[in-house]
């Protein structure tokens, strides 16, 4: 129960904060208590309270004054900073080394589904591995390599991307560079990489959308906590999916209909 508690607060610490605490108010003055499942952090009950600490004037790291002094992944109760660092776990990239199959697709602006692709990805961390990487290693210092080869569309097939992730910080604030393997003119290429903020072409999402921010690019305020239940809907057509959901470097089939929020 403890957990699922740090993940309401956790999830609402950024979806509250993104939104606006005025909007939040003012809806709750117009919804009562019965119709939302939604709560203001002066609505919270002591019990739930029990694992939020809302003070913002945490120790600071000695070295870094920009992470908390205490060590990841931090012990109960939790300032809203440090569910923000707890949610660095969660990324589109797995957090160990391993081969996958990618597969992606983008949506323009205008909803139109363009760019199809999939192909066979390599990731390489560097010791340590997983988010312990993001705290261990000196800002722009490497923390992993990521080498994709394209099976499709039939026109990249064949091409390769690397990929080098560095740890960032206020200074650092390079995050990744490539360099492209073409077969048409058997050259490899340095890319000159996209601006964060700027969105890839003929697709509605940039850099930052793709790569995420890391903790520290953000101001946290706790605002409330929600409580999410709803089953996740897949179309018909795919009664399952194939999940790394146990931490241990495996996947496994999971029956969509069995998939909730937040676990």
């Amino acid at each position: 129960m403890r957990d699922r508690q740090i993940g309401w607060v956790l999830l609402m610490s950024v979806v509250l904060s993104v939104s606006g605490s005025r909007a939040y108010a003012d809806m709750a003055g117009t919804a009562t208590a019965s119709s939302r499942t939604w709560k203001l952090v002066e609505e919270m009950t002591p019990e739930e309270l029990k694992n939020v600490e809302l003070r913002t004037d945490a120790p600071r790291h000695p070295e870094f004054p920009y992470m908390p002094a205490e060590a990841y992944p931090f012990t109960p109760p939790y300032t809203a900073e440090e569910m923000g660092y707890r949610l660095m776990e969660f990324t589109q990239r797995p957090r160990w080394s391993c081969m996958f199959a990618n597969l992606w697709g983008s949506i323009s602006a205008q909803g139109v589904l363009m760019n199809p692709g999939k192909s066979v990805t390599f990731m390489d961390y560097l010791d340590p591995q997983g988010v312990a990487a993001e705290f261990a290693k000196k800002p722009g210092e490497e923390m992993y390599r990521y080498l994709n080869q394209n099976t499709f569309p039939p026109d990249a097939e064949g091409s390769q991307r690397m990929t080098i992730r560095y740890r960032t910080d206020h200074e650092h604030v390079k995050k990744e560079e490539s360099f492209f393997y073409s077969p048409s003119i058997r050259r490899v290429r340095h890319q000159v990489p996209f601006r964060r903020q700027d969105k890839f072409p003929n697709q509605a999402q940039t850099t930052d959308d793709a790569t995420g921010r890391d903790a520290w690019e953000y101001t946290w305020k706790l605002i409330g906590t929600d409580v999410l239940s709803h089953t996740v809907r897949f179309p018909v057509t795919r009664p399952t999916v194939v999940l790394g959901i146990k931490g241990d470097a495996t996947l496994h089939e999971v029956r969509t209909a069995d998939l909730r929020l937040m676990g």
